[in-house]
């Protein structure tokens, strides 16, 4: 069994003079030959939500919002909804 670890606080979010949140991750970041690693990044990651951008990109690439594939729009919104899997969006409802 893989045993996640929890990630490195990278940023704080401050509201009037207190931390509302606190986000955590692993980072890498590459600058020429020198890499400088934050937390643990070699562990196993489940990208989730921060997917949906190169999910909606592959749509798009595919054709899946022209007008042949008869989702103009609603194909990518479909890709852009909340983890609950509400389908908020109007044009979402309409592919059901």
């Amino acid at each position: 069994m893989i045993a996640l670890r929890p990630g490195v606080v990278l940023v704080d979010v401050v509201r009037s003079d207190i931390v509302e949140s606190v986000h955590s991750g692993h980072v890498v970041i590459l600058d020429g030959d020198d890499v400088i690693e934050l937390g643990d990044p070699h562990q196993p990651l489940f990208p989730r939500s921060s997917n949906k951008p190169l999910q909606a990109v592959g749509m798009r690439q595919l054709g899946l919002d022209g007008p042949r594939r008869n989702c103009i729009g609603r194909g990518v919104a479909f890709g852009r909804t909340q983890q609950s899997g509400r389908l908020r969006d109007a044009g979402v409802r309409r592919i059901r």
